[in-house]
This record gives C-alpha cells, structure tokens and sequence, in this order.
C-alpha cells in the first residue's frame, strides 16, 4: 500500500500547482485532427441519448475541478439535466490546485478528475500508476486561442519590445515547469532563432501574475481565460499571440478516471462520458453555430463567478464536441518532454489515454455534425 501511495505521489508533478521547459524546438506538428465525420445523428447535445435505462436511484459520482472555463462541458452536463438522464447526481468539488486530486483519484475517493497535460502524468504511467486520459477538457484549435503570451504594457508602449527577439532575457511567468506551455514556447522562441534556455522562467501560478505586471516583477507570461480578458482589461499586458496562432490544436488539459472508476463501474463510466459529451456538444453549439449562446454564457458566468460581460468578451476554449483528446500534438509534446529528459522513461502515448469511454458516448450519439 505504502508503494502505490509513493508511486502516486509522483503524480503530482504533472498537475503542479496549475495544471510548463528546455531548449531545442520539438518537431513539426504531425497534424490537426481530422474533422468529425458528419452523420445523420443530430447535433444538438440534448437530441439524443443511449437507449439503455439508467439505474434508480441516481448513482453519485465525485468529481474535482478547479472551476475554470475549459470545466464547461461538466458545467453544461450538470445544469442541463444530462448526468440525470444518465442516472447521475455528479457531486463537485472545487480544488484550488489540482495536484490535491491525485491520491483521492488513485485511492478510489475520487471518481473523475481534471487537469493540464504534462511529462509527470506520462511519468506515472511509466510506474504503473494507472488513472487515464479519457477526453479531452481544453486545445487550442484556430479560434479558441483561450491561452495567451502577453507581454507588461510599460515595455510594448516604450518600444523595449519589438517582436519575439525581445524575449530574450526576459523574466517570464509560468506556472510550473514540464507542463503544456514548455513545447508551445519553445515553437515560439524557434521563430527568431531563440531556445527555452534564453529566457529567465518564473515559477508563478495564474491568480498572482496580475498584480505581478502591475508592480514589475514580470515580463511576461502565458495567461489563459477569463484572467487573461480581465488582464487585458486593466492596461498592465498587451497580447502577444494567442496559442492557436503559436501551437495551432494543442491538447492542453484533459479529463481523468480514477483506476477504480474503470474498473469497478465501467456502465456508470460510460453513462458519465455520454452525458459529457452532449455537454460539450451544446457548448460547441453556442461558439460555433450561435445556439443558445446566451444560456451557455449565464451557465459559464454562474459556475466561474466571472461577470456574463467578461464571459461574453472571452475567447472560447477548443473543446471537441465528439469528446476525443488531439493525439497527434499529445504525442508531439511526449516527444518533446522525452528529448528535454523531463520524460524519465520512454513511454507510448496511447498507452496514457483510454478512448473506449468516448468511443461508447459515440456509438450512442452518433458523430458531432458540423
């Protein structure tokens, strides 16, 4: 027992105290993912569902997030009824860092988890600490840039800085290490010939980089929504690039099961991942088709405690209306960590994600139609 606890522990480098890294540029990118087949199913998350009659009573499923915009498809799945079609009470806990899910997911306490990816978690897998990727929970396809460079208003304005050569030397905030932003930084720096090496990076978690530019401290960072509109707002940072300018479709956090979770109630498992699904399929509905896109800004507003006008303002996250995690940048940025030495041992990158779960919420709604 006291070996998989130590062997959990080591978890928590992957989640970190947010949910970033060294030098050489990783490869090209291998490939957006291809675009979900349209089919006869309907689009609207809440058109269909599996046949099957979930249990009576609800089954209760403990979930952690930290409450931020790429939660919407658990946000959306609980306020519009689709974890009860399922037979589903969700109980949510809200968890200011995240790496405070991990021994509750390894111990069966937690159920459903969330959190950026980075080299720890393939690290894990590599020990046999066997929670998965099950879907995806936050990339940056074109449009939905909800991650940002920015960079202190005083340095843009003065003429200090001129462009990607002006982050040399600079003091950039990030809020931990070997996580996703390290290869969208690097693919950054490479455009004016720099390395992750140029710049001085800062250990600094997203709530704290405000005040931050405000007295000075920082140069720089990667912020994402809704801090990074509210940011903008004040007058301290000027926008960069967005991340799907920089690192067009990168899978920056996914959703987790708990091994027990899998193991013990894959039926209640499966249901869960349905009921997601439709919750991120109304969500798309909204940012991509303009339905109902004023229920999903109260939805969003009330579960972040963000006012609807900075809800209304903010880039949207990429969220994948058929539920899948963009394997092809996940893959890249495994081989990206492997060469920096943050991955200690070379692992396959299908082997840290699960599908089997989406691919039942598929089989039952159908693909997303465009």
């Amino acid at each position: 027992m006291m070996g998989r606890l130590h062997r959990l522990v080591i978890v928590l480098a992957w989640l970190g105290v947010s949910c970033a890294p060294a030098a050489q540029p990783p490869a090209k990118p291998t490939g957006a993912p291809a675009a979900p087949a349209a089919t006869a199913a309907p689009a609207s998350a809440a058109a269909a569902s599996p046949a099957a009659s979930p249990p009576s009573p609800p089954v209760t499923v403990r979930a952690a997030i930290v409450r931020s915009a790429s939660d919407s498809g658990i946000f959306l799945a609980d306020e519009k009824g689709y974890f009860r079609e399922q037979g589903i009470e969700i109980d949510i806990t809200q968890m200011n860092a995240a790496q405070q899910q991990v021994p509750l997911l390894g111990t069966g306490q937690l159920e459903v988890g969330s959190g950026g990816t980075a080299a720890g978690l393939v690290n894990a897998v590599a020990l046999d600490v066997p929670m998965r990727i099950v879907a995806d929970k936050g990339s940056t396809p074109p449009g939905f840039g909800y991650q940002a460079v920015v960079v202190r208003k005083d340095l843009v304005d003065s003429g200090a800085f001129r462009g990607c050569a002006s982050f040399k030397g600079m003091r950039v905030a990030n809020p931990a290490i070997e996580n996703s932003s390290g290869p969208m930084y690097a693919r950054m720096l490479a455009e004016c010939g720099l390395e992750f090496s140029d710049i001085d990076m800062v250990a600094m978690g997203f709530p704290d980089m405000p005040a931050a530019f405000r007295n000075g401290a920082i140069d720089a960072s990667n912020m994402l929504e809704p801090l990074l509109t509210r940011t903008l707002d004040e007058g301290f940072a000027a926008l960069y690039k967005r991340t799907d300018e920089i690192y067009p479709y990168q899978q920056n956090a996914a959703l987790l099961y708990g091994p027990q979770f899998m193991a013990n109630q894959r039926d209640v498992a499966q249901r869960f991942m349905v009921a997601y699904v439709q919750g991120l399929r109304y969500y798309n509905d909204a940012f991509t088709k303009g339905l109902n896109k004023a229920d999903v800004v109260a939805i969003l507003a009330r579960n972040t405690k963000v006012d609807p006008s900075v809800v209304e303002r903010m880039t949207p996250v990429g969220l994948n209306p058929d539920g899948y995690i963009n394997m092809d940048a996940f893959a890249a940025d495994v081989d990206w960590w492997t060469s920096q030495g943050f991955i200690k041992t070379r692992v396959d990158p299908a082997e840290v994600v699960d599908n089997s779960f989406v691919d039942y919420a598929i089989a039952r709604l159908g693909r997303y139609a465009q």
